[in-house]
C-alpha cells in the first residue's frame, strides 16, 4: 500500500511503523516539530520585513542588489585551483 507524502498526512503511519528507538513515528514527530518551527520563523521574518518593503521599495531593491552582488562574489568561480606536486627523484 503506497501513501502519498503530504504535510497534513504525515502523522498517519500504519501501526507496523513501530514505537521503538529510531522508529518512524519518533522521526515523523521530530520532523513535524522542526517544520513547524521553521514555518513560524519564516512567518515572523516576513511580518517583520513587510512594512519596510512597502514603505521603502527602492531601498529594498538596492539592498537586495547589494546582497546579490556580495553572495555572487563569494561563489564566483575562477576556474579550478590545482596544485601540481612533482615527486622527488
Amino acid at each position: 500500500m503506497k501513501r502519498q507524502a503530504t504535510f497534513e498526512g504525515i502523522g498517519e503511519l500504519p501501526p507496523e511503523a513501530g514505537n521503538g528507538s529510531g522508529g518512524a513515528r519518533e522521526f515523523v514527530e521530530r520532523a513535524r516539530g522542526r517544520a513547524g518551527n521553521a514555518y513560524a520563523a519564516a512567518r515572523d521574518l516576513a511580518e517583520a520585513v513587510d512594512p519596510f518593503v512597502k514603505d521603502r521599495p527602492y531601498a529594498t531593491l538596492v539592498l537586495a542588489l547589494i546582497a546579490g552582488v556580495i553572495i555572487g562574489g563569494l561563489f564566483l568561480g575562477r576556474g579550478p585551483r590545482v596544485i601540481y606536486v612533482k615527486p622527488r627523484e
